[in-house]
């Protein structure tokens, strides 16, 4: 049996619909992908947590009311800067003074 859990929207998750859009976002990186945060290329074959592995981030997280499957609010990324961008927008580092790197849309 499948798990599920609620998301922001108090909708719940659905793994199936997921898998879908994640295969379509890493499709439309084409041939030659890089993470949209640091620019470095990724590795489509990379096993599943290596630094330079391929991941699916939402610019605007589900937590803070970003839609979990629209493809504008997805962006291929590396597993690293995945980890370290965490919850985080754009915004959030606006008052630190320090310049993040985080897109705010994804290039396509």
């Amino acid at each position: 049996m499948a798990s599920s859990r609620k998301i922001a929207d108090g909708g719940m998750w659905n793994q199936a619909t997921w898998s879908q859009v994640r295969r379509r976002v890493i499709a439309m990186a084409g041939v030659d992908p890089h993470c949209a945060i640091c620019g470095q290329q990724i590795d489509l074959h990379a096993k599943r947590y290596a630094s330079n592995s391929p991941e699916v981030d939402h610019i605007i997280p589900i937590s803070r009311g970003g839609q979990p499957y629209d493809i504008d609010n997805l962006q291929l990324v590396c597993l690293r800067c995945n980890r370290k961008k965490g919850k985080k927008m754009d915004g959030d580092y606006a008052e630190s003074g320090v310049e993040v790197p985080i897109p705010l849309s994804n290039p396509w």
